[in-house]
């Protein structure tokens, strides 16, 4: 910035300035994606789905366009590994899908010539994890427990509260609350009256959940 600086304050200001543009265009460049993944893995899973215990994957092993081994439906196991043929468990937990492939080319070249992976999240059955992650519905509903994200992320409070089997009977549908932990370790809580959303048509108000959020419906007083 000095050296800059001198230039600028010179008699040579149409050098300055591209060398001015050319320095701020440096620092304004995009970091990899891979870099980004490895700084921010918080921001990394918001954005992107990877691998973590509990969800399944789908594993096809391909050498010079033809498939060697496939396998379907490998459950991630609480230890962040896979089990896989050949090449036995290997760590795959916090991995986009495709570092994940890279990781498995590289295991897999140990049995097969330049091998070529490919891995996709398995479909989601009653028991799996969603690769996107979950929310939790508690409270005063029919089905409580865990609700997984689709991969479009647009659960809201009203759907949610549907794949939990509905409110129950003594629901206090006027005080639904939700709660959620920032990044920053911040608990921040919500509320909703799903009677107004319902009745007044306000979908502007129907929350719209995030990984990890809970769901509270309390119980009517009487």
């Amino acid at each position: 910035m000095k050296d800059l600086g001198y230039l600028v304050a010179g008699r040579t200001p149409l050098l300055a300035f591209c060398l001015v543009m050319v320095w701020v265009g440096g620092c304004r460049s995009m970091p990899s994606p891979e870099a980004l993944s490895e700084a921010y893995p918080a921001a990394r899973q918001g954005a992107a789905p990877v691998i973590r215990p509990g969800i399944r994957i789908n594993v096809a092993v391909e050498v010079e366009q033809a498939i060697q081994t496939r396998v379907e439906n490998v459950r991630i196991a609480s230890d962040g590994s896979a089990p896989l043929p050949l090449i036995g468990e290997v760590s795959l937990e916090g991995l986009s899908l495709r570092q994940a492939e890279q990781r498995l080319s590289m295991a897999y070249a140990e049995y097969y010539v330049n091998p070529t992976v490919h891995i996709d999240f398995a479909p989601e059955t009653g028991d799996a994890t969603s690769p996107w992650g979950y929310v939790t519905v508690l409270g005063q509903v029919r089905n409580p427990g865990r609700v997984n994200l689709p991969p479009t992320q647009d659960l809201t409070v009203t759907r949610a509260i549907q794949l939990a089997g509905g409110l129950d009977r003594s629901a206090r549908d006027r005080a639904v609350r939700i709660t959620r932990w920032t990044d920053d370790g911040v608990q921040e809580t919500m509320r909703v009256n799903l009677r107004k959303v319902g009745a007044g048509g306000t979908h502007g108000e129907d929350v719209l959940l995030k990984n990890a959020d809970v769901v509270f419906v309390p119980e009517t007083l009487f």
